[in-house]
């Protein structure tokens, strides 16, 4: 089923994401210096497993990765208009 973009909720969410990745960041920056090697070094291995995670789960294809966050972010958008019509505000 597809679901005609509403260009306003779609720049809405745009500015959304920017913003918490401004505010991602930032909280970052502040803590990385404050970690102790140990600390440092689990963040990586965190991360590390979950990109090797996807990775193995899209056969360490980049192109499929990139359609599975595609996917996700669309079936997202559709969650948050499905909410958006059953509130009336779409």
């Amino acid at each position: 089923m597809s679901i005609p973009l509403d260009r306003d909720l779609v720049r809405q969410m745009i500015e959304g994401f920017a913003e918490a990745n401004r505010f991602i960041d930032a909280e970052l920056g502040a803590q990385l210096p404050l970690m102790t090697d140990e600390q440092a070094l689990h963040e990586f291995d965190e991360l590390y497993r979950t990109w090797k995670l996807l990775g193995d789960r899209q056969e360490g294809s980049w192109e499929e990765i990139e359609a599975e966050r595609l996917h996700e972010t669309v079936a997202l958008r559709e969650a948050f208009a499905r909410i958006a019509r059953a509130r009336g505000q779409m």
